[in-house]
This record gives C-alpha cells, structure tokens and sequence, in this order.
C-alpha cells in the first residue's frame, strides 16, 4: 500500500495533478504508512517485519531521489521520461497491492469456498479502479489508467470467483 500510494503522489507531482492525484496518494501515503505502524506494533516476528519494513522504505527513498533528480535535470530526462518510469514502478507497486487477494486462491479453489477472499477489499478496490479509470483520460494519465483497468480485471477475477 505504501509503494503504491508513494509512486503515484510523486507521479502527481513530477506532473502537477495537485489535485486529485498528488493530495489522494500524499493522503493515502499516511494512511498506509499508520497501517504499517500498527502491523509492526502487533507483528509475531518483529525483526522480520522490520527487515521487511526497513528494506521497503529503503526502495522508496531510492525512487524519491530519483523522482527529485529527474524533475531537477540531474537524469537527463524529461519530466515526460520521469512521468514514464515513475509510471511503470507505480503499475508494478500497484499490481503487487491488488494482485493480495489471490494470495489466498489455493484455499479458495481446494476448499471450494470462496469464504477466503477478502471481499470488502476486493470491492473497495474495484470501485477505486473504476473511479480511476474515468478519471484518466481527462488527465491522460495512462500509465494511471492501464494500471487500474489492470487492477480492474484482477478484481474482477476475485468477484467472479467469489459469486460462482
């Protein structure tokens, strides 16, 4: 979740989508950065969890440099070379959050029950997706649009599982 909402609110400001983009993911940044305190607070193997932790932050604070050195010139792109790569590392952040569910897929398909699939988060997701996805094109951020269709059919996939 962090990944996910660290890459986007940098893509938002590398394209200065102020709003919705840069203020919804520097939001959710907070909120799952929260999570992630009180997963550690109540994680079984803490030294685990805070190699896990720290190795995360680690990849992000890397991609920020880059983030600011691209926009600054020090990369020798283009904001429109920095929006690319930031876009595809978002699509990648993104698909490893929404692809979670299928995690538990091995359950679902041997017990023939799909009581395992997270779905509140599966729908949440959904709907996000889609409201991202009409969203996009007015800012023709397709990186942001690909990505959700993607998360989108993922979604889809775990609703279908779930009615059948």
């Amino acid at each position: 979740m962090v990944a996910n909402a660290h890459v986007w609110m940098l893509d938002g400001a590398i394209v200065k989508n102020w709003f919705p983009m840069f203020a919804t993911f520097l939001t959710s940044d907070f909120i799952a950065i929260g999570y992630v305190t009180v997963f550690f607070c109540y994680a079984r193997d803490r030294k685990k969890a805070l190699r896990r932790i720290i190795t995360g932050a680690t990849i992000l604070g890397l991609i920020t440099i880059y983030a600011i050195l691209g926009k600054s010139g020090y990369t020798n792109q283009s904001n429109d070379g920095v929006d690319t790569t930031l876009g595809i590392l978002g699509v990648l952040a993104g698909l490893s959050m929404f692809s979670s569910p299928f995690e538990r897929m091995r359950k679902v398909l041997h017990y023939k029950s799909a009581a395992f699939i997270p779905i509140p988060m599966v729908v949440a997701g959904a709907l996000n997706n889609v409201m991202w996805i009409v969203y996009c094109p007015m800012i023709s951020s397709w990186f942001l649009f690909g990505g959700n269709a993607l998360y989108l059919l993922v979604n889809a996939v775990n609703l279908t599982l779930f009615v059948m």
